[in-house]
């Protein structure tokens, strides 16, 4: 807190109340630190010589000196005392300012954690739903694959049932054939042998 400074008159002396030979009651609501009445309409006089002492202050030869200051109203006090309270308000303000900026910050801050954290986790489940598709894409391949290996070896099954089937069909026309030369051969061999009969 900044402390405000007063300016001080040049005659200005600081009292020192031991020189004096007594600490006079003074009315702090009328009499200034110094002794002086502020609200007197005269100007302060330095003490009366003519002073009764008591028996037990002894007399001096030279009467005391006080330095004479202007007088110095209750209101600046008022007033210092005031613009003390302001400054201490608007610190206060001022705290309560930075405290809640510093509030803002942090939820910000977390606002801004919870959106990453929300962030990595749409793309992890991104990540996770692609490589599900990559590996369901994959099944189908080797399924398509599968079939296709399949079709292929059905395609080559039945090749291989035609040809076996053509295979015996010419076994058995060789063999029809076979048996009709045979017979043919066998009803000349009988014509022959006839014909030479009947000669």
């Amino acid at each position: 807190m900044a402390q405000q400074q007063m300016d001080f008159p040049q005659n200005f002396q600081h009292t020192d109340l031991k020189a004096r030979s007594f600490t006079p009651s003074l009315d702090l609501g009328v009499h200034n630190v110094q002794g002086i009445n502020v609200w007197a309409n005269t100007a302060p006089r330095g003490w009366s010589t003519s002073y009764q002492r008591t028996k037990a202050t002894p007399p001096k030869s030279n009467p005391p000196t006080v330095s004479v200051c202007p007088a110095t109203p209750s209101n600046d006090t008022e007033l210092i005392q005031q613009r003390m309270q302001e400054t201490r308000i608007a610190e206060q303000e001022e705290q309560m300012r930075f405290q809640q900026e510093q509030q803002m910050m942090q939820m910000q801050q977390e606002q801004q954690m919870k959106m990453q954290m929300e962030q990595q986790q749409q793309i992890k489940m991104q990540e996770q739903q692609m490589m599900m598709q990559k590996q369901q894409e994959e099944q189908l391949m080797i399924q398509r694959q599968q079939e296709e290996q399949m079709m292929i070896q059905r395609q080559q099954e039945e090749q291989m049932r035609i040809q076996q089937q053509q295979e015996q069909q010419m076994l058995l026309q060789r063999q029809q054939e076979e048996q009709m030369r045979i017979q043919q051969q066998q009803e000349q061999q009988m014509l022959l042998q006839r014909q030479q009969e009947e000669q």
